[in-house]
């Protein structure tokens, strides 16, 4: 199996190639919520999100839906560790804030 390093064990820092556009949710504008979603993406030697991780959400919950979803359609430049593609969780934060 292959080696799974921290980002801040990587060459270089990681590049998004694709990231996709997180409509804030109808229901949560329409009650001028705001709120925070952190999860973990572990993203394989290719710059494939395989797998995303929950790590907090507050505000509403569609806030949790939506970010869960997108997370996995995002593409990075291969993770490379001494010269090598590995796999990293990466982490990232996602914010909703209503502005009106």
């Amino acid at each position: 199996t292959m080696q799974v390093v921290s980002a801040q064990a990587l060459d270089s820092p990681l590049q998004a190639t694709y990231a996709p556009t997180i409509d804030y949710p109808k229901q949560a504008r329409r009650l001028k919520r705001n709120g925070q979603v952190i999860v973990n993406m572990l993203v394989n030697q290719k710059g494939r999100v395989e797998e995303v991780a929950l790590i907090s959400s507050t505000g509403h919950g569609s806030f949790k839906s939506v970010v869960m979803k997108k997370a996995k359609t995002y593409q990075f430049s291969p993770p490379m560790y001494l010269g090598n593609p590995t796999k990293v969780w990466a982490k990232k934060e996602f914010k909703f804030r209503w502005n009106q």
